[in-house]
């Protein structure tokens, strides 16, 4: 179902950080009907401000596939395989970053994300091949080939 003009617009604004209160966003994904109103939000997303917002993507019934992969390659994986676990990350906001990371994995590896409606190519990521983007970081872990569409 394609989503209306209003839906699109309150995405768009929940993405740009422009709520006025917290409870705002939060009630924005208690509210989310179409699994397109996900992903429209996780590809508009300032990770600047955090990971807690995309935990809520990824962890709604209606989160796609398609959605997970980009968040997950939008989430540095290559940077972030530098640590074998979050005790070696260096502040709680990367250890939260790493934690996001490692629960796409496991959920990706276990099947729960039930469609794949939205195809997503980390390889050709706005112009960017996410796949080599850190290739030079030494990796103490390796990412899982599920998480290669």
């Amino acid at each position: 179902m394609a989503l209306s003009e209003a839906q699109i617009q309150r995405v768009q604004r929940m993405a740009r950080d422009e709520w006025e209160a917290s409870n705002e966003l939060w009630q924005f994904f208690d509210t989310v009907t179409d699994s397109e109103e996900l992903h429209l939000y996780a590809d508009g997303f300032n990770w600047d401000t955090g990971v807690k917002e995309m935990r809520r993507v990824i962890q709604h019934p209606l989160c796609d596939r398609g959605t997970a992969f980009l968040i997950y390659w939008r989430g540095a994986p290559g940077f972030m395989a530098r640590f074998a676990d979050r005790s070696e990350t260096r502040n709680p906001d990367q250890a939260d970053h790493f934690d996001l990371l490692c629960e796409i994995e496991q959920k990706m590896i276990a099947g729960d994300f039930k469609t794949y409606q939205f195809q997503y190519d980390p390889k050709s990521d706005k112009g960017h091949d996410l796949t080599q983007r850190y290739a030079q970081v030494s990796r103490k872990r390796s990412i899982p080939n599920e998480m290669y569409p």
